[in-house]
């Protein structure tokens, strides 16, 4: 029992750089799940943690205590090895639409829980529910039975998934550590683990409009990932991507969903088309299927792909037919001639935030990325608002988003080592 945990003894040795056991961890947990610990005791643990770091035993014993303290799906009756994708997040980031399905199609099941938007970044949820009618509250029994039936599951996080994480995350929020790479690792894996797949593919983000600000940050995130699936008995894979501008040109919900179709088809825009591959030859190879770059893009050409996701929209209730368009669109000009340096793809986001609330069909299309030569009074951008105020206002504020200069830049991968 956790009765007789001294939790003022725990957080100081936390705080003075003393790892303690996995038993500790789990006694902590079971403490805070049973009302023994305050919120401002959890906090300063947090606060400890941020400022010491956790020990790889500590920080897998605290991933399983958080997996464990809720719903668990059990997938063991699906056929094959079932396949996770995870996004740390960004700005346009629509890949799980096309990548899901893409994986699906050569026969290999694909399982994913995914969340709403969170800060700058989008959330896959928010996307697929600006499909009209579009369920992701699955229970239990429709995730089995759909993904036994078309191999293919795109649904929410159940409120009963994690509860501890989302207990701890609420915190943390609240006093300043959300950036703690171990918790956020921790966070990220116990509802994956609490999800029950197989294998993971982890797409970590990183620069400006990424949480991981830089490569070595993404590596120190990737290198605790990794760790906790093995721990766990679970396969995964890892692949870094650029978040130095919006991936793809759409940036809000029906918008990217627009776009993904696109890719769907093999005409979505190449840098999120180049992504997509390499996360599903990555998510293949978890499953012993060797795929090459070019096998892939040629099944997105076929439109098999394509279909896996209307299957997907048609099971889960939605209507593509219905999808929003927003009643005003208006373009951004480029203020003068020159070379598209670069866009603050955090603040597009936070923008493209303020457009969907209430509004679905809300966002911004970059028409000119990094490296385009652009005339004064040529659209970047194209505004998608429920209202002309809406409009006058992202017009304004995206002007400090786009610098534009007379040198063309350097070329920033998008596929990182």
């Amino acid at each position: 029992m956790a009765g007789d945990f001294q939790v003022v003894e725990f957080i100081t040795k936390v705080r003075d750089g003393v790892s303690p056991s996995p038993l500790e961890v789990k006694r902590f947990a079971q403490a805070i799940l049973a009302g023994e610990v305050t919120d401002a005791q959890v906090a300063a643990w947090t606060m400890a943690v941020y400022f010491r770091s956790m020990a790889e035993e500590a920080l897998f014993a605290l991933t399983c205590a958080m997996a464990e303290s809720g719903h668990q799906l059990d997938l063991s009756a699906i056929e094959g090895t079932k396949l996770d994708k995870h996004s740390t997040g960004g700005v346009g980031d629509k890949t799980t639409l096309v990548v899901a399905p893409l994986v699906a199609s050569f026969g290999v099941p694909v399982i994913k829980l995914s969340g709403r938007a969170l800060g700058h970044s989008g959330g896959t949820v928010d996307k697929l529910e600006s499909i009209p009618g579009f369920r992701t509250d699955l229970s239990k029994e429709e995730i089995i039975a759909q993904g036994k039936e078309l191999g293919l599951v795109l649904a929410g996080h159940h409120k009963r998934l994690a509860p501890l994480d989302a207990k701890i995350y609420h915190l943390r929020d609240s006093c300043g550590t959300v950036e703690s790479i171990p918790l956020i690792a921790s966070s990220i894996m116990s509802k994956k683990l609490a999800s029950g797949a197989d294998a993971f593919v982890f797409d970590v983000k990183v620069g400006h409009g990424a949480f991981m600000k830089s490569l070595d940050q993404a590596k120190e995130l990737a290198s605790l990932l990794v760790s906790i699936a093995e721990q766990a008995g679970k396969k995964a894979k890892v692949v870094y991507s650029s978040m130095a501008e919006p991936l793809g040109s759409a940036v809000g919900n029906s918008l990217e969903v627009r776009e993904a179709l696109a890719c769907l088809e093999g005409k979505g825009p190449g840098d999120l088309e180049e992504l997509v591959l390499a996360l599903a030859e990555a998510m293949l190879s978890l499953a012993g299927i060797e795929a090459t770059r070019e096998d892939l893009a040629a099944k997105l050409a076929s439109g098999e792909a394509k279909e896996k996701f209307l299957a997907l929209v048609r099971r889960q209730g939605g209507d593509l037919g219905a999808l929003p368009t927003a009643p005003f669109r208006e373009p951004y000009p480029a203020e003068r001639d020159g070379y598209v340096q670069g866009w603050q793809t955090r603040e597009v986001g936070l923008i493209v935030r303020s457009l969907t609330v209430g509004n679905p069909a809300g966002g911004v299309e970059i028409l000119a990325k990094r490296g385009s030569k652009v005339q004064k009074g040529e659209p970047v951008a194209l505004i998608h608002a429920q209202s002309k105020e809406e409009i006058d206002w992202a017009k304004e504020v995206l002007a400090g988003c786009v610098a534009l200069g007379d040198l063309e830049p350097q070329k920033i991968p998008l596929l990182l080592n």
